[in-house]
């Protein structure tokens, strides 16, 4: 029996020299040839050894495969076949780049020679853009082949001390042995009562502790969160409100929330991916400033007052806003004590009859 490739498989079938064995699993590349043996001895073009010794294996030789080589340097294989096709990694080349080989030296040189902004983000919590303007004035080999993606390979030595730290990391000093219990992202965020895609945040922020661990075959795996930092971790949640339950609390719309009170810089707030988060505390201050006070977008959303009645009402004394200077002032909104409001409400619609009183309380009864 022998295993080739397609391609031999192909030339060796149309000469006749090799036969399909139609008894082979589906997808395996299995043919036999009675003579096979026999008739490469006998060509003349073949010059053989007199010598019978066995082969040295890939272990004595130090050989690996690009696969492997992908995973000792943390990249995807499309990386290293460009580097390996582009010369920058002296392969034994096959018919294909998985059976390519390499030796681990070679590999180990590279690493110590090159690196590539993709794995400098892994080491750091720094974004790409971030990256790539701290390098936009390093020199860098730009490799271009055909049919595949522009790779930057920027030398080690010349890399901005802004970025050293994460480069002179070792390879796995970020992926480790699952020896310590984990949970998923998904999981940890149940329990924290947030989004996934809260997660990784949190990890960046300290919240969490998040590692990579590596799985069978030592392959990297994805993040997983330590179990020993959600105690912590939930009990920073506890002192904490998300953007919808205070708008539960008051009443109000999410985004009216955020319009009056986040976005006046009424009181601080963290913004996560996916969450918004405020302290009990300061959400405890919006409560009783929102059954206080009302804001002029409030009353006409909420009690369909006319625009033109309330700006009267102003410039008649009538009502009065909040001043600049006070503590309880939203800044750029237009903003009234709550119970002087509803006795101006009362006074200036008690002598409506008919159909304005009806229609004006179908509005703010149905919201239309």
């Amino acid at each position: 029996m022998l295993t080739c490739s397609v391609r031999n498989r192909a030339q060796l079938i149309s000469e006749g020299l090799l036969e399909i064995d139609p008894m082979a699993p589906k997808y395996r590349c299995l043919t036999h040839s009675k003579n096979l043996c026999e008739m490469f001895l006998s060509m003349p073009e073949i010059p053989w050894d007199s010598t019978d010794y066995s082969p040295d294996t890939n272990q004595d030789i130090d050989l690996i495969t690009l696969s492997e080589a992908a995973i000792l340097l943390e990249i995807p294989i499309s990386y290293v076949t460009t580097f390996a096709k582009s010369g920058y990694l002296k392969s034994l080349n096959l018919l294909t780049h998985k059976q390519a080989l390499v030796s681990k030296q070679e590999v180990q040189h590279f690493a110590d020679t090159y690196i590539m902004a993709t794995q400098i983000k892994r080491n750091s919590h720094l974004s790409y853009q971030h990256i790539h303007t701290l390098l936009a004035s390093t020199p860098c080999e730009v490799i271009i082949l055909p049919f595949r993606l522009q790779v930057k390979l920027y030398l080690r030595d010349s890399v901005p001390d802004a970025l050293t730290p994460y480069i002179n990391k070792l390879t796995h000093t970020s992926q480790e042995q699952q020896t310590e219990s984990v949970v998923t992202l998904a999981d940890a965020a149940l329990q924290l009562d947030l989004d996934t895609r809260d997660m990784r945040l949190l990890a960046d922020m300290g919240i969490i502790e998040a590692k990579f661990y590596r799985g069978k075959n030592d392959v990297p795996t994805r993040k997983y969160c330590v179990d020993s930092s959600i105690p912590n971790a939930i009990a920073w949640r506890s002192n904490y409100f998300k953007l919808q339950e205070l708008s539960e609390a008051i009443g109000c719309s999410a985004k009216m929330t955020i319009n009056v009170y986040l976005k006046t810089n009424f009181v601080p707030y963290i913004q996560l991916i996916s969450s918004t988060l405020i302290t009990k505390d300061d959400a405890t201050k919006v409560i009783e400033h929102h059954n206080t006070y009302i804001t002029f977008r409030e009353a006409l959303s909420i009690h369909k007052v006319n625009i033109k009645d309330i700006e009267n009402s102003i410039q008649s004394k009538t009502l009065n806003p909040l001043s600049r200077s006070d503590n309880n002032y939203l800044n750029g909104l237009i903003t009234f004590p709550r119970q002087g409001f509803l006795d101006w409400l009362a006074a200036k619609y008690a002598t409506e009859k008919g159909i304005l009183r009806i229609c004006r309380q179908r509005k703010i009864f149905t919201g239309m």
